[in-house]
């Protein structure tokens, strides 16, 4: 066979190599499933897929501070603060000076907001994705967070607070 002067394939054999793989491509399935969903909102409502998810946690008509929204988002407050200045400026969520406290932010589902969620039959990727680790015994979403851990180290030393998935 005519390698084009590029190395020879070799078959894989060391088990090391084969779960490598298999860790490889269950990593491309999971970046596939969110990619796929947020293209899928942003047809039907015309959200990202971070977007419709800081939504959806306003769609109990509650009022709610962008630390309540980070919370409910389980993502850092200045990683949420990007997301939901987005969804003021498309007048998806109002905002206003919380009472008693100007300096913070009152954030609502506007009536846009409520019109796209009731139009929608999504669930968000992230929902789905924390419903499936809450599935997990507490041992085994630990040992997923600490191999996490050792993965993402090697990838990106330094910490730093984690965007919502597919918001830069």
């Amino acid at each position: 066979m005519k390698s084009f002067g590029l190395p020879e394939l070799r078959h894989v054999t060391n088990p090391r190599d084969t779960t490598a793989s298999s860790i490889l491509d269950l990593c491309r399935r999971l970046v596939s499933i969110i990619h796929k969903s947020s293209k899928l909102t942003e047809k039907e409502i015309g959200l990202g897929a971070a977007q419709f998810f800081v939504l959806q946690k306003l769609s109990d008509g509650q009022s709610r501070s962008v630390n309540e929204i980070a919370e409910l988002t389980r993502t850092h407050q200045s990683s949420v603060s990007v997301v939901i200045k987005k969804l003021v400026e498309k007048k998806m969520i109002a905002s206003a000076p919380a009472p008693g406290d100007a300096r913070k932010l009152s954030l609502r589902l506007s009536a846009k907001g409520k019109k796209a969620l009731e139009s929608s039959k999504i669930e968000a990727v992230q929902d789905r994705l924390l419903t499936a680790i809450d599935r997990l015994s507490a041992e085994d979403a630990r040992e997923l967070e600490r191999l996490m851990l050792i993965v993402l180290s090697e990838l990106s030393p330094a910490e730093q607070p984690a965007p919502l998935f597919l918001e830069d």
